[in-house]
């Protein structure tokens, strides 16, 4: 309601006027929407704002445009993206501001030219994002963060950036967002990836240390390679062998020394590639460039049980693996075991051996394993000093059943005791002992299954009877170790 107040002014009178209009279009509704203003700021760390707008990766109003390239248009590398070697990254990433439709990502859509013959571009196939992280509850469907392979059209390996070229990635509109909405215009980025002829990686890597025996040298460069590479390649302290193309290398950019014989235990050898090497392109290497290893010693590299641990079983065997191959001749009389038990010695492999107790450890025991110095690997190495470790086996201990308080128990039922020690079985009669009286009889477990005592009622357990179950201290196992303390269990029988 408007209504006139003697002395105010007409400009008082026509902001009441605006200021009613404004209520009545909230409150009512105006009959007719005026033009959209700007589009607000996005909610508070992506997510929807107060007033309910959706997420700006799934809105219908925001146009999708790549956000973000790796490599990035007009750079030159190398970069953080796919190389040869022993790990697999993509050849490229773009990030969008919406939720693509992946299967708007055809090979059409987005392509690759510069690398001298036809190539196709396919979505990155991988678990775990690289390297950004995608946004959470992304599927399979769509997401925001797309990672490339480039391959050969014809056989679909993975191709190498070219050296010293530059590369182009074009992608279409035709790829869509969630909301089915297009891209306002193609997409250009063009990055000049690998500028020089250089060696990527090597196995071992550089400055490696206790490498394991057998290892061969492995070489990854970013180009492809003719034998005229392996002339301007070397291992210091020279050994016997030769260079090779590796015979996985889907395009010649990998080679491999095969020694004549592994490289010596504790020795460190250096691996070093000529200044003017080339690759088959003729591009001269930026070098020269040399790495090195260290081979482990020979050596125990595990054990079990572990040194220093308890509570170990009665029945474990003891396992040995050492860095390399073994003279097997020289084991037997290298290794000793204290207190002293009998058993035999199994080769696992040319480097792993164990020994199986010919009866079970005694029980809350500490032994103490030690190989000599004496033991030697196969090409004559022997061990720099003895080695030992001890353990400690589990104690003697029972468990009954039926489980203390039980009711209404079956009259007919067995009682059990349980134990992992093997039982003298001399030492049963006199060790149990069932409250009320009652005549029963002992039934042990046979060979080859766990220890266990079945006791039978002659007849049956009265009905309605409560009954005590108690195993005293004079129970004992097969080594003459006796239980440390009495256990009983209770249970009631039912009519």
């Amino acid at each position: 309601m408007i209504t006139w107040t003697r002395g105010h002014s007409r400009r008082a009178f026509s902001f009441t006027i605006i200021a009613a209009t404004i209520v009545v279009c909230i409150f009512v509704g105006c009959s007719k929407e005026g033009p959209a203003g700007p589009q607000g700021p996005p909610g508070q760390n992506g997510q929807n704002g107060q007033n309910g707008a959706p997420d700006d990766l799934s809105n219908p109003n925001v146009q999708p445009v790549v956000v973000f390239t790796l490599p990035a248009d007009g750079a030159t590398g190398p970069f953080d993206v796919y190389v040869p070697g022993p790990t697999t990254k993509p050849h490229f990433i773009v990030r969008f501001n919406k939720f693509i439709r992946l299967s708007s990502v055809t090979s059409s859509a987005v392509t690759a030219s510069g690398f001298g013959k036809p190539v196709r571009v396919s979505l990155y196939r991988i678990s775990g994002p690289y390297p950004l992280n995608p946004t959470s509850g992304a599927s399979d469907l769509y997401d925001h963060v797309l990672a490339f392979s480039i391959s050969d059209s014809l056989n679909n390996y993975s191709v190498i950036y070219p050296i010293g070229r530059q590369v182009s990635i074009r992608i279409d509109t035709s790829i869509t967002d969630i909301n089915g909405r297009h891209l306002a215009q193609p997409v250009i980025f063009t990055f000049n990836a690998e500028p020089t002829f250089r060696l990527v990686s090597m196995t071992p890597e550089n400055g490696s240390t206790n490498v394991r025996y057998g290892q061969r040298v492995t070489l990854y460069f970013n180009s492809k390679l003719s034998s005229s590479i392996f002339s301007a390649l070397h291992i210091n302290p020279q050994v016997d062998g030769r260079w090779m193309f590796y015979e996985y290398s889907r395009d010649s950019s990998t080679v491999i020394f095969m020694p004549a014989r592994p490289f010596a235990f504790g020795s460190t050898c250096a691996v070093n590639v000529n200044a003017g090497a080339r690759d088959a392109f003729g591009n001269v290497i930026a070098g020269p460039i040399a790495g090195s290893f260290s081979m482990v010693s020979f050596r125990v590299i595990s054990a079990y049980p572990s040194d220093g641990s308890t509570n170990n079983g009665l029945n474990n065997s003891i396992r040995v693996e050492l860095s390399g191959p073994l003279d097997t001749s020289s084991v037997r009389a290298a290794f000793t075991i204290s207190p002293p038990i009998t058993g035999s010695l199994y080769l696992y492999n040319s480097s792993y051996f164990y020994f199986n107790p010919s009866a079970q450890l005694q029980p809350s025991a500490t032994y103490r394993v030690t190989l000599s110095s004496s033991v030697r690997a196969s090409d004559g190495t022997t061990f720099s000093a003895p080695f030992s470790f001890s353990f400690t086996t589990e104690s003697f201990s029972i468990s009954l059943a039926p489980s203390y308080g039980t009711y209404n128990y079956p009259r007919s039922e067995r009682l059990m005791i349980y134990s992992r020690a093997e039982l003298d079985t001399n030492s049963v009669r006199s060790a149990v002992s069932i409250f009320p009286s009652v005549s029963y009889r002992f039934v042990m477990s046979p060979p080859g299954y766990s220890p266990a005592v079945s006791i039978y009622p002659q007849t049956s357990w009265a009905s309605n009877t409560t009954y005590t179950l108690t195993v005293g201290t004079g129970l004992r196992t097969k080594s003459g170790v006796n239980l440390s303390q009495p256990e009983s269990t209770t249970f009631t029988t039912g009519f």
